[in-house]
């Protein structure tokens, strides 16, 4: 009877809360490895295992100093994966969050005028912003005011990959 107690009131107290957070692994980045590790983390999600360095092998352009979104998507693509690639808006980044799909995103932690492109993924939200893993920190939540200033800037896209 107590265990059941404790059950429904985890459960109400989970809905009244409304955040949804999928399981998706953490990778900590390396050093301008933001794409590949967030791709590593989405890919480890479903259960294969590739590591940000095998991916960034494929990926990573010196020049840049990291890796283009449609590189990202053509790597996950070679493996087997399929992928959404577009200009996206909070509502759908949470209906894809809904579906059990964790979503990359590329923001802008730069400042001032100057620019400074990171990959983070999505992996849940609540009424109060994002859950993101972002290469350096695990869970973090963000603002849905900082997410769109930091997202906006740079278009607005966002990457999905899944199974079916």
């Amino acid at each position: 009877m107590i265990k059941k107690f404790w059950f429904i009131s985890f459960l109400l107290f989970s809905l009244s809360y409304g955040e949804e957070v999928l399981n998706v692994p953490f990778e900590r980045q390396k050093s301008e490895f933001c794409g590949p590790a967030s791709l590593s983390s989405v890919i480890r999600y479903y259960g294969q295992n590739i590591s940000q360095e095998e991916i960034a092998k494929s990926v990573y352009l010196r020049n840049l100093k990291g890796a283009l979104i449609t590189d990202l998507e053509n790597f996950a693509k070679e493996k087997g994966f399929k992928t959404i690639l577009k200009k996206s808006d909070i509502d759908e980044i949470k209906k894809f969050i809904d579906e059990r799909k964790p979503v990359i995103a590329l923001l802008d932690y730069g400042y001032l005028f100057i620019t400074k492109p990171h990959y983070i993924v999505i992996i849940g939200y609540n009424d109060n912003g994002f859950i993101i893993n972002d290469g350096y920190e695990d869970r973090k939540n963000m603002p849905y005011g900082e997410f769109l200033n930091k997202w906006e800037k740079l278009g607005k896209v966002i990457l999905v990959v899944y199974q079916e």
